[in-house]
């Protein structure tokens, strides 16, 4: 599989007209072009959408209407490429940092496990606790060192 970075010109996130009804909530519609290169941060009230958004961009919620791009291409397509924390830990909470690496890094090409170890030593992330038994700062870091360790071109942070 051939790996590719994105263009300078190339929005990193596009989304264009997106609309998402969930209830009696609706999100949109919303325009949101973020360059490659730029941190953006996405700030709104509890109950405004961000959390919605972000597993839209991540292909991970389908919408009503509109147009998401993802360095260049749909949702979903190159997540390879894309680092994510969520708010809360998605992973198996029998899982260590050690397992989750092992059942994670083959989704990885670019995986580097000295970075991941290193990663983990820097932010004093425990390498043999359940994610049961992590606290919320231990499982954001844990999901940190598990978002940078594959060297992505995109890092979304949820919270």
């Amino acid at each position: 599989m051939e790996l590719r970075t994105a263009t300078v010109t190339e929005a990193a996130i596009s989304l264009d007209s997106v609309t998402r009804t969930q209830g009696p909530f609706t999100l949109g519609p919303l325009d949101m072009h973020v360059p490659t290169g730029l941190v953006t941060g996405f700030v709104g009230p509890n109950g405004a959408g961000k959390t919605t958004t972000i597993k839209a961009i991540l292909g991970m919620v389908r919408t009503d209407a509109g147009t998401i791009r993802v360095l260049g291409d749909a949702p979903g397509t190159h997540h390879q490429r894309i680092g994510v924390v969520l708010d809360s830990v998605p992973l198996a909470r029998e899982w260590t940092a050690v397992t989750a690496a092992r059942a994670l890094r083959g989704f990885y090409p670019c995986w580097d496990e000295p970075t991941y170890t290193d990663l983990l030593r820097r932010l004093a992330a425990p390498e043999d606790v359940r994610v049961r038994s992590l606290s919320r700062g231990e499982g954001v870091k844990l999901q940190l060192a598990l978002a940078l360790a594959h060297q992505p071109d995109l890092l979304v942070l949820d919270e």
